[in-house]
């Protein structure tokens, strides 16, 4: 069965990571490395890309699901941030949604400024001072709009709750009553009798759509009339600007083209395909939460879109020393420079080796033969071979690029470049002529690009396949993939990544720490182990739980007396709760009804309310329990349904239970997403 929960997170997570990473690093470059004057569009980026990490890292927080289900949508989380309670996360679903709409507007506004640009100059003044907070209010009224709107539209009622009850049992694993969560359901089944069925519309479901819809219309809407008139008359406008200009406004079109059909595959499409899915009443469960996490995608495409446009020459970088060991001359310290990142290149592949190694010694111990003696030189040429893949490569393929790099030297370190040993690489080569500027692609270059990226590859592609898990070691690759990939946006900064080179030396150290820090916890490992598996005791009640508690108020005396004891070597100690007791020998009686009676009565099904009042003891018994790390949880969600608890599948005719408090395969599976998210905050308490 697919996790479709897991999916969801797992979408979510890389769009945090991408949109944070994104984010910040357009910011950083928008605020202290754009030499261009853009105007208010500098201010509107920057307000996007907040408005970005904060619809990012609401998601991050709260894990939003939305499921679509025959005539309607659930919204709802099962992340609980810092133990809030059910209000205040559905008010946090509803800011959500109204940063979603904020995001949009902002996307309107963007198109505005530019159509004021190219065809209405003047009018570019209610971009500045105090004009600009009309904008900030714009794109709030839209994002009060559509949060305050799915809020009251969408607040769940009784009937439908008991309308997603069972799909939210079956397909997560959990009772809806304790979920946070806004219902959207279109129609009402207000059926009399078993020969007709009739519906009735519920209007406030319908206005949310319409709401929603208007929301989205006016700022699609305002992006296709301005996208439009861009594309079709901006050539006629521009074309009495200089080389330069014509150059920038044609960059700027390209962005709008991006952010037009990017927000319609990734913003628009999924979430007016799941406003209209319920009109339908199509027989069918979708897990849409694929889309609604998909959404905290945008920001990080949308933030790679603008830094595609920010550019003008700076495409490239340069690798040089400015020390003379023993007064060498620059062709020595340019060999000697491709020496060294030769041996970067052995290091990671040394690494990789590591690697190697420890899966042979767990999953193919015989393997181990192949580092021993004389196979061992077999792996130093492994590692000495891609250090001069490595160092040739760059020697050869980075040319001197002296001119395009000169005026960037000289101001920034002070030197000439004609007596500086380097090695430049340069993507990109501008071929001007009177009228319009060209840009050959530096096929010398990119194929050291791709060198290194190989070399990179193959060894991070060990690492994982082998059980890739420290983080730490990302400090070998991240920065030399992001030095060897900006010159291809040809951005128009100016970053000096030397210090980023220097950290490099900081990892052997690391490394070493790491090796250290393994051998210590390897003393510890028993004790670990003893403290997992004490931290996931359950506690199974016995059929006295059920007595009168005045009768016998020793038991609770001695359940806080253990609790306690367990308290000292485990970090959280779950408690199986209340669960009705079935008859004796039930699968006995369960299988002569089914011989019997080809079709088994739903009497064989427990009373909701029969069950409920028999555990209403113990459930009080667990609530005088004083224990900190303790959490009570219960089963009795995954056979709940309507006013009844099942006994058996009706369809497969399988029992869920064999005896009292004996639970079958069939019975344990109906469980599973319950013991699946309690193993999930288990680990992560771990």
């Amino acid at each position: 069965m697919v996790d479709w929960f897991m999916i969801d997170q797992t979408i979510a997570q890389i769009g945090f990571y991408l949109t944070t990473t994104s984010q910040f690093t357009l910011i950083t470059l928008t605020l202290f490395f754009l030499r261009k004057n853009f105007g208010a569009y500098k201010y509107l980026i920057l307000l996007f890309s907040g408005v970005g990490l904060a619809f990012a890292s609401l998601e991050f927080m709260l894990y939003p699901i939305l499921h679509y289900h025959k005539a309607g949508y659930i919204f709802f989380t099962t992340n609980r941030p810092l133990k809030a309670s059910n209000e205040l996360l559905v008010v946090l679903l509803a800011v959500f949604t109204g940063l979603y709409s904020t995001t949009i507007s902002l996307l309107a506004v963007q198109y505005v400024y530019r159509y004021f640009a190219v065809f209405d100059k003047p009018r570019l003044k209610y971009f500045n001072r105090w004009y600009f907070i009309m904008w900030i209010l714009y794109d709030t009224w839209f994002g009060f709009e559509g949060g305050v709107g799915i809020y009251k539209f969408n607040e769940a009622d009784d009937y439908s709750r008991e309308y997603m009850r069972r799909e939210m049992r079956d397909v997560y694993g959990h009772d809806i009553t304790d979920v946070p969560c806004m219902i959207h359901v279109v129609y009402e089944d207000i059926s009399t009798n078993g020969s007709t069925i009739d519906y009735l519309i519920r209007w406030r479901c319908v206005i949310c759509t319409i709401n929603n819809a208007f929301i989205m219309m006016v700022q699609y809407g305002i992006m296709i009339y301005c996208g439009y008139r861009l594309y079709n008359d901006m050539e006629e406008k521009i074309s009495m600007l200089s080389a330069t200009m014509k150059k920038f406004h044609r960059q700027i079109f390209k962005t709008l083209f991006l952010q037009i059909t990017t927000p319609t595959i990734v913003l628009f499409s999924p979430i007016a395909f799941i406003m209209t899915l319920p009109y339908f009443d199509l027989e069918i469960s979708v897990p849409t939460g694929v889309f609604l996490s998909g959404l905290a995608l945008y920001p990080a495409l949308d933030a790679f879109i603008l830094m595609y446009v920010l550019h003008s020459h700076n495409a490239g970088y340069i690798f040089f020393p400015t020390n003379h060991l023993l007064n060498a001359s620059n062709e020595l310290l340019v060999v000697l420079l491709a020496v060294y990142t030769g041996i970067y290149s052995t290091t990671i592949a040394l690494l990789a080796v590591q690697f190697i190694y420890r899966y042979f010694a767990v999953f193919d111990k015989p393997r181990l033969k192949y580092f021993n003696r004389w196979y061992f030189i077999m792996w130093l040429l492994y590692g000495t071979w891609f250090g001069f893949e490595w160092g040739i490569g760059f020697y050869k393929f980075n040319d001197y690029s002296r001119e395009y790099m000169r005026q960037e030297l000289r101001d920034i370190y002070g030197h000439d470049i004609t007596d500086v040993p380097c090695m430049i690489h340069l993507v990109y080569e501008e071929i001007r002529n009177a009228t319009t500027s060209d840009y050959l692609i530096r096929w010398s270059c990119v194929m050291c690009t791709i060198n290194m990226t190989f070399i990179m590859m193959v060894q991070y592609g060990i690492m994982i396949y082998c059980g890739y898990r420290s983080q730490l070691q990302l400090i070998s690759f991240s920065p030399i993939a992001f030095i060897m990939t900006l010159p291809y946006f040809d951005l128009e900064t100016s970053v000096q990544t030397g210090f980023i080179l220097s950290g490099l030396t900081l990892y052997p150290a690391i490394d070493a720490f790491i090796l250290i820090h393994t051998d210590l916890t390897l003393v510890h490992t028993f004790d670990f182990i003893m403290q997992f598996a004490a931290a996931i005791i359950t506690i199974l009640h016995s059929p006295p739980m059920k007595d009168p508690i005045e009768h016998n108020k020793r038991d609770i005396e001695k359940m806080n007396e253990n609790l306690k004891y367990y308290e000292k070597f485990v970090k959280k100690i779950y408690i199986l709760g209340a669960h009705p007791l079935y008859q004796h020998s039930f699968v006995d009686f369960f299988l002569q009804n089914l011989i019997n009676r080809p079709e088994i009565p739903e009497t064989l099904h427990m009373n909701r309310w029969a069950a409920e009042n028999e555990m209403k003891i113990v459930r009080k018994r667990f609530s005088m329990v004083k224990c900190e790390n303790c959490e009570v949880f219960e089963l009795t969600s995954a056979f709940l349904y309507g006013d009844k608890y099942l006994t058996f599948d009706e369809e497969e005719s399988i029992s869920y239970v064999d005896n009292t408090g004996h639970l079958t395969s069939a019975g344990l599976k109906l469980c599973n997403p319950i013991l699946r998210n309690i193993t999930q905050e288990l680990m992560r308490t771990i």
